[in-house]
C-alpha cells in the first residue's frame, strides 16, 4: 500500500484530536484504501476527468463550497464510497440540478467522515487522486420540456437513466439507473487503470 498521503495523516489527527467536534467525526477505520472506489457529483466533472482535482478547499468547513469558483488553488473535496448505497440514496434526493446529474468515479485513499447532518463522506486532499477517472451522467434534462414526461413518471432520482462517458464526453453504455451505471463505470475504470497500482502517479 502506497504511503499515507500527509495531509490525510493531518486531517485523521485533527479530527481525533477533537478539532471539527460537533462538525465531523471519523467513520469505520478512518482511512479508505487506495483501491477504494469513490463518486464525486457536481457540474465539474468533465474538467476532473481531464485534469483530475486540481481545485479545492485548505480549509475542511469550507467543504460545502467544493471544487469550482469559490478556489483556485488545491486543497480537500469530498467524495462518496461508490459502495455505500444508503449515502447514495440520500445525495439524489437532493434538488435535481446540474451538480446531481454528473459525478465521476475514481480509486483512492480518503478520510471517511460522517458530518453534522448524519451525512457519511469521504474527504480527499485533491492531488493525491490520479485516476483514472470515469463519468457518468444522467441524458434527461429537467429543463427541456421534451425530457419532462419521463422525469414525471420517475419517483427516485437514482432511478433515472445514466450513460458512462468516454474522454471526449460520448455516451459509451446506456444504463436504466444510477447504481447500474456506476458498476459499469467501475468496470471501465479497472480496464483503463490495468497494470497501474491505485493510488500511485
Amino acid at each position: 500500500m502506497p504511503a499515507t498521503f500527509s495531509e490525510h495523516t493531518a486531517l485523521l489527527d485533527a479530527i481525533s484530536a477533537g478539532a471539527y467536534r460537533g462538525e465531523m467525526e471519523l467513520r469505520g477505520e478512518g482511512l479508505t484504501s487506495p483501491e477504494q472506489w469513490l463518486i464525486h457529483f457536481g457540474p465539474h466533472a468533465s474538467e476532473i476527468a481531464e485534469s483530475g482535482f486540481l481545485f479545492g478547499t485548505p480549509d475542511v468547513r469550507r467543504l460545502a463550497l467544493t471544487y469550482g469558483s469559490e478556489s483556485a488553488v488545491p486543497g480537500y473535496n469530498f467524495a462518496i464510497l461508490a459502495d455505500d448505497e444508503y449515502a447514495l440514496r440520500t445525495i439524489s434526493q437532493y434538488e435535481f440540478g446540474l451538480s446531481a446529474r454528473e459525478a465521476v468515479l475514481f480509486q483512492g485513499e480518503a478520510v471517511e467522515v460522517v458530518h453534522y447532518d448524519d451525512f457519511a463522506q469521504a474527504v480527499f486532499w485533491g492531488p493525491s487522486i490520479q485516476g483514472p477517472f470515469v463519468r457518468i451522467r444522467c441524458p434527461l434534462d429537467p429543463d427541456d420540456p421534451d425530457d419532462a414526461g419521463t422525469l414525471a413518471g420517475i419517483e427516485e432520482p437514482h432511478d433515472l437513466p445514466f450513460e458512462v462517458l468516454d474522454k471526449e464526453g460520448n455516451a459509451i453504455s446506456s444504463h436504466p439507473d444510477m447504481f447500474s451505471a456506476i458498476d459499469a463505470a467501475m468496470a471501465r475504470g479497472l480496464e483503463m487503470g490495468k497494470g497501474r497500482i491505485p493510488g500511485s502517479p
